[in-house]
């Protein structure tokens, strides 16, 4: 018995196929030992699919019950008591393996009848997951780094790629090797045109982008690619490009993995947590903006703003500290200079210093730069004061002088002891004149002459 049903279903795989359930016909003709059909009877069915040989791995299996007709022949689907879908029918060789059992066993019996090579009907269901690709049906496509075929040379063009050995993923256009199969970072997907997700996880979108560290997104025009990777926190984490071409490559933005953020083409390595390479200009709709800056409380306790249309300041502690308006004056309650002896070394008192004053002339003047206030000024010229006091002058990298006023107060200090010292000897030598005058009869400043008490 068991060898006929063998012959009649080896041959019976090969007949029909339903494209509705994703399942295919199988059909066969049971006989006893006598070679007489088993008619209108129950019989129960193990069904085995094995992956690139009669013992492979097992990709699907399932147990049923056939019912024969008065002349044998039972008619079954293979799919419907489990799902065909996890097969790939396209890459390798899939056998069946059939088991029967007739008796009343409970759980049955099975006896093998044998190993079948599928051919061509079942792969049509591999037609069914393709067509998926041309109607509004979901498509779920399976990948596996041990299955599947090797991957193919992409070559230039137009392109849409699923890498399922890697579980990447590529459409648009490519003119270089990007979309070969050693520049593609498994779990990446890149986008556009000449775009390249080297990294695993990375992202690359637009023109020539470039997202070579892992977890990297880089979008826009030929970012910067002059990066090393360090596998560290100092690695780009996300880049807009603003490129050119290959050749003229830049970012716009630059986000480390660190958390610092570099804003303009020369800040691609920010050192701090905001790197700006460009003026900034901070706006708050129509009113006035502001910086604050945080307390040790978190509390927004001060900022730096505009106290008006034009003035600019420091607030903290509920008023204006220091604000300068647009035409250079600075207004502010106090300020202190750090003077503490406990600081300062090789003390000498100051000398001359009244003697060097009074060789200073005091100007009038306005500025030759109109940007700055045209109001009349009053003040020293830095070349004159360097000549008497040398280490109240600075000179810049440009060659213009600057001076320190602030330092010309000790010698004021110094210069108004002399005169004080000064005014106390003339007034010495005027009383001993009177003295003289009086000795000598003149007239003292009393109206009184020496000698005789009386007026004249």
């Amino acid at each position: 018995m068991l060898f006929a049903v063998v012959f009649l279903l080896g041959v019976a795989t090969t007949v029909a196929f339903s494209q509705v359930h994703r399942s295919f016909n199988f059909q066969g003709v049971a006989r006893n030992a006598d070679g007489k059909v088993i008619a209108n009877g129950s019989i129960q069915l193990r069904f085995t699919i094995h992956r690139d040989d009669p013992a492979g791995e097992v990709v699907f299996s399932e147990e049923k019950e056939a019912i024969t007709n008065s002349f044998g022949s039972f008619d079954t689907y293979i799919g419907t008591g489990g799902s065909l879908a996890g097969i790939d029918w396209e890459h390798g060789n899939l056998f069946l393996q059939t088991e029967i059992s007739t008796g009343p066993n409970n759980p049955p019996a099975f006896v093998d009848l044998g190993v079948t090579r599928l051919r061509s009907v079942p792969y049509a269901l591999y037609s069914i997951e393709t067509k998926k690709l041309s109607n509004y049906n979901p498509m779920v496509l399976l990948g596996d780094p041990l299955k599947g075929d090797i991957f193919p040379t992409v070559g230039t063009g137009s392109r849409l790629i699923w890498h399922p050995k890697k579980a990447a993923f590529r459409v648009g256009y490519v003119s270089n090797d990007f979309w070969e199969n050693p520049q593609i970072g498994e779990n990446s997907f890149a986008a556009g045109k000449d775009t390249w997700a080297g990294g695993n996880a990375a992202i690359a979108l637009g023109l020539g982008t470039i997202a070579k560290v892992a977890n990297s997104i880089s979008v826009g025009s030929y970012n910067d690619n002059s990066d090393p990777i360090h596998n560290t926190s100092e690695d780009r984490l996300f880049e807009i490009g603003n490129g050119i071409n290959n050749a003229n490559r830049s970012n716009a933005l630059t986000v480390l993995k660190n958390g610092k953020v570099g804003i303009g083409p020369n800040s691609k390595s920010p050192m701090y947590i905001l790197d700006i390479d460009s003026p900034l200009r901070i706006k708050h709709s129509n009113t006035t903006a502001r910086v604050y800056f945080n307390n040790s409380s978190g509390v927004a306790e001060s900022f730096v703003g505009m106290a008006n249309d034009n003035e600019i300041g420091l607030y903290s502690g509920g008023k204006w500290l220091l604000v300068a308006n647009k035409n250079g004056t600075v207004y502010m309650d106090n300020y202190y200079l750090t003077s503490d002896k406990r600081l300062k070394t090789d003390f000498k008192n100051l000398s001359a210093s009244l003697a060097k004053i009074s060789q200073l002339q005091g100007y009038s003047y306005r500025w030759l730069d109109t940007t700055r206030t045209q109001t009349l000024q009053t003040g020293l010229i830095a070349q004159e004061v360097e000549k008497l006091f040398p280490e109240l002058v600075n000179t810049d990298d440009n060659g213009y002088k600057s001076m320190n006023y602030n330092g010309l107060i000790p010698h004021l200090i110094e210069a108004v002891k002399e005169l004080k010292g000064q005014t106390a000897q003339i007034a010495e030598l005027r009383n001993e004149l009177n003295e003289l005058k009086m000795l000598t009869g003149q007239k003292s400043p009393n109206g009184t002459t020496a000698g005789s008490g009386k007026s004249k």
